[in-house]
């Protein structure tokens, strides 16, 4: 039995006791107990818990056009590949790990048909025939030692063990478990599996690698690899403090976190294409007080040169006057004469300040990406 609920939404779970619960919940999920049933809420969490039955508890985004996975999968991965419509259709498809997963299978299906990447290392070797460049010293030894048929050479040899690969096949030892041993989808993960016992990276060691991985671009003959990599890191959970892990079945996101990331990441790529430069904060850091506190941290500034061009803030609900007066502080400090409001739940409209300063709201409520940059670029290409 799968329990859905709501975000932000008190939901009476009828059957579902504590006994069922997972030994630890984040601070966010809030249990009440209400007419003989167990009541949970969820504080702007999204995902799937793992039931300790076997069942699951689903908690849907409050705003139905935003799917988590889709915002992850653009976030991490730069050609913003949508995931199909049939992972996103309704109920528990849309969040689970599982579905992710499939997505994953058939990628490393489609890498069978590749060259699987790697590292030339060099490498002493005794080896009864010439490879590479030899090492007459040591050679010279062997022979001493009557050890005639043996020569020292130096050569190059593939190495499987580099980070795309170490992501790649944690990510399929993970996830066999979703699958019987006769499946198809075991086939295509096994190699990958025997990979990740030979090389028994620990997770401190895969985190590392996946962060390397972030300032690098898989491109040329080998961009076939990123799609892939970037749902293995969704998988191990890998960079993403949006994303949090109760268990090997479990994956929540925090939604405020997570959207603010997703529009931020639509300046930064439409952003480049224009010659501006998107940051989160000002450059160099800057404070309200002049004894250093109060830390002024807009969710996106613009620049364009040295000169800040726009202030953007995203807000994964509805602005309040704590939001208004936020962004007034920004956009005074800034010298600039508009700022923008991003959110799901607004309209598309202009707020003139009582000092003539502008507002402008701007309405994103899913995640398409397509229509993210659209918007995000209308909005750039119109800066003074």
């Amino acid at each position: 039995m799968n329990w859905i609920i709501t975000e932000n939404a008190k939901v009476a779970c009828e059957g579902l006791s504590i006994k069922d619960l997972p030994d630890s919940l984040p601070p966010k999920i809030k249990i009440s107990w209400s007419d003989a049933n167990l009541n949970l809420e969820s504080d702007n969490l999204t995902g799937v818990i793992a039931c300790k039955n076997g069942n699951k508890i689903i908690i849907e985004p409050k705003y139905r056009m935003i799917h988590p996975l889709e915002m992850v999968s653009y976030i991490q991965n730069e050609n913003g590949i949508i995931t199909p419509d049939y992972y996103l259709a309704q109920g528990n498809n849309k969040l689970e790990i599982q579905s992710i997963a499939r997505i994953f299978v058939e990628q490393l299906q489609l890498l069978q048909s590749k060259t699987i990447k790697f590292k030339r290392r060099n490498r002493t070797v005794e080896t009864d025939s010439v490879k590479g460049k030899i090492d007459l010293y040591n050679t010279y030894k062997n022979f001493n030692s009557g050890k005639f048929d043996k020569i020292v050479s130096a050569t190059q040899i593939p190495v499987l063990n580099i980070s795309e690969n170490a992501l790649l096949a944690a990510a399929a030892q993970k996830i066999q478990v979703f699958y019987s041993s006769e499946s198809i989808e075991k086939k295509i993960l096994y190699p990958w599996v025997k990979l990740a016992k030979e090389f028994n990276n620990s997770p401190k060691t895969l985190t590392l690698m996946g962060n390397k991985l972030n300032a690098q671009r898989l491109s040329g003959s080998r961009s076939y690899y990123s799609y892939p990599v970037s749902l293995a890191k969704m998988i191990l959970q890998i960079d993403s403090s949006e994303i949090k892990q109760l268990n090997q079945n479990s994956m929540l996101y925090h939604m405020p976190s997570l959207y603010e990331s997703y529009i931020r990441t639509g300046f930064e790529r439409v952003g480049k294409k224009l010659g501006l430069t998107i940051s989160k904060g000002f450059i160099p850091r800057c404070f309200m007080l002049s004894t250093g506190e109060g830390e002024l941290i807009p969710d996106i500034v613009v620049y364009k040169g040295k000169d800040i061009k726009a202030i953007i803030d995203a807000k994964y609900k509805i602005p309040d006057s704590k939001d208004l007066y936020q962004v007034f502080t920004y956009l005074k400090f800034a010298g600039v004469e508009q700022a923008f409001i991003i959110s799901p739940d607004v309209e598309n409209s202009m707020a003139l300040t009582f000092d003539g300063s502008i507002i402008k709201y701007i309405k994103i409520d899913n995640s398409n990406f397509l229509e993210l940059e659209n918007t995000v670029q209308s909005i750039l290409e119109n800066l003074k």
